[in-house]
């Protein structure tokens, strides 16, 4: 599943709900889609917020652009495969989605694409 901002600019892709990170806490990695409590270098407060990939990192939904690695006392609230439409929705109203994967035969990719296409193996 693809976690999705939704914005006048155009849609933009956060990142793939389960995709681990380089952090980890006492007892598990954290993975994109989780959500965390923790620490922010410049405050005693705890925060909470989603972990999503944007602007070229690692970060906290509400906090974008703060590395996750900065971040302190980071526990995991909720894991990824636990996060829903209906909780994005309470922290922040119809700015993100989860968008399933399509499932398409290579009949109706390529009617999609316009032109045929060879599946290869990847590396």
């Amino acid at each position: 599943m693809i976690l999705k901002r939704i914005s006048s600019f155009g849609d933009e892709n956060w990142g793939t709900i389960g995709a681990p990170t380089s952090i980890s806490t006492e007892h598990k990695s954290v993975c994109l889609g989780d959500i965390i409590a923790y620490k922010h270098h410049m405050s005693d407060n705890v925060c909470v917020g989603v972990v999503v990939f944007a602007q070229g990192k690692m970060t906290v939904m509400g906090s974008v652009g703060i590395d996750l690695r900065t971040l302190q006392n980071i526990r995991i609230i909720v894991p990824h495969n636990l996060l829903t439409q209906e909780i994005l929705d309470h922290n922040h109203p119809n700015c993100f989605e989860i968008e399933e994967p399509k499932k398409m035969t290579l009949a109706e990719i390529e009617k999609e694409l316009g032109y045929s296409v060879e599946i290869v193996e990847g590396e």
